[in-house]
């Protein structure tokens, strides 16, 4: 079990202000851009509309707010697959070398 809570993307494009904000207000709790994961993006993570709908209108929760998946106060949980749902027999190390990841060309 992992207590650590990881964002592999998140793309700020849209919201430079909002992250600004999130980062000034609340440093304690702000969530830490550890870098680049080698390829630019320009939109968001990918939450379903009828995913929102359905956690806004059973819990009141906004899943598009980060803020909202702070498990000390809330259960994003019931809105997202469980970590068992990942098929790990089809995860690669990103530099191994049929790895789409080490295709500059490709990846741009």
């Amino acid at each position: 079990v992992s207590y650590y809570h990881v964002h592999l993307e998140s793309w700020m494009g849209a919201y430079v202000a909002d992250w600004e904000h999130i980062q000034t207000t609340y440093s304690s709790m702000a969530p830490e851009d550890l870098g680049s994961m080698g390829y630019p993006g320009f939109t968001t993570m990918y939450i379903s509309r009828s995913m929102q709908s359905q956690a806004y209108s059973t819990k009141g929760k906004a899943l598009q707010f980060f803020r909202t998946w702070n498990a000390s106060w809330n259960q994003p949980w019931d809105f997202f697959d469980p970590i068992s749902a990942v098929d790990t027999s089809k995860l690669r190390p990103c530099n191994s070398p049929e790895s789409k990841m080490t295709s500059d060309p490709l990846m741009r």
